[in-house]
């Protein structure tokens, strides 16, 4: 029977300093990408910002900012952002620049925040994004929004309950105090951007030290 040794402190040293050299030189690049387009004129977007979208129970209101393509004809698709933070927070403005890398291509955004999870036990998390989209389609024809094309998008915490929605439409199960009765949660499109999907095991692959190799 074959066993198999934990990596030395050494080994551990050297993947942390490969990980941090790894990150600089992501972030580097990031800071020096050129927007697409340079020359071209930027495509007008108009931002509303905060928009109340759910009085819950506990945790105050939630609020939703509106990336509007002036230039695209309604209605328009809209996207809607969901920022991760390991359920703890998920403040609007987390996540990419809305505006330039999307809402001047001709989709509306929408930068969604939730409860966290020190405000609200879980599934309030769930609920308070499916009240989003609920949202959406009842200010659809307010703002030119297409509400048969909404896709949601989200990374890490908020990749996980991007996954959530795209299962679960239509389920009454998870729809919550039913804010925006009488529109539909369902989404239209999914992207999971590196979230969770096996909870029971999320720390499996972590060192004895609370490190992780991969």
């Amino acid at each position: 029977m074959s066993t198999h040794s934990l990596p030395d402190e050494d080994a551990i040293a050297a993947q942390r300093r490969y990980n941090t050299e790894l990150m600089r030189r992501y972030v580097e690049g990031l800071a020096a990408a050129s927007p697409p387009g340079p020359t071209a004129p930027e495509a007008p977007v108009k931002v509303l910002r905060a928009l109340v979208f759910s009085r819950p129970a506990t945790g105050g209101e939630l609020r939703l900012d509106l990336y509007l393509p002036e230039e695209t004809p309604g209605p328009r698709p809209v996207i809607m952002w969901l920022p991760g933070g390991g359920w703890r927070m998920a403040a609007r403005g987390m996540g990419p620049h809305l505006g330039r890398l999307f809402a001047q291509r001709g989709y509306a955004m929408a930068d969604v925040e939730y409860r966290s999870s020190r405000t609200a036990i879980w599934p309030a998390q769930l609920h308070d994004v499916k009240t989003a989209v609920r949202y959406l389609r009842s200010v659809a024809h307010e703002y030119g929004l297409d509400p048969e094309r909404i896709g949601v998008w989200g990374s890490s915490a908020g990749g996980h309950l991007a996954a959530l929605l795209g299962v679960t439409g239509g389920a009454p199960a998870w729809e919550g105090d039913g804010e925006h009765a009488g529109h539909s949660s369902a989404v239209q499109a999914v992207v999971d951007g590196y979230g969770p999907t096996d909870l029971p095991h999320l720390d499996a692959d972590r060192l004895p030290d609370g490190w992780s190799m991969t």
